[in-house]
């Protein structure tokens, strides 16, 4: 996960926040193995596993370029809407 310094501004305990290409929505985005990521997504999965196909990863943080993995859960597009 070295890799990540380099694309990221990480503060011990806070925010990492993405430093490279985003979406239009302001989400972080990445190319691995040919296929396109959202970041944020990219970062869950190699650090907590698959995501389920009906879950989003949400930002605890409220944080669109954060990929600071302690500030990832996933959860339902109801949950996104309650926090």
């Amino acid at each position: 996960m070295a890799w990540i310094a380099e694309r990221a501004t990480i503060v011990e305990g806070k925010c990492w926040l993405w430093q490279r290409a985003t979406v239009n929505s302001g989400y972080g985005k990445l190319r691995k193995n040919g296929e396109w990521w959202l970041a944020h997504r990219y970062i869950y999965t190699i650090c907590k596993g698959p995501i389920n196909p009906l879950h989003i990863v949400r930002h605890s943080c409220n944080n669109k370029l954060c990929i600071n993995p302690e500030h990832l859960c996933t959860g339902t597009y109801q949950d996104n809407l309650f926090d």
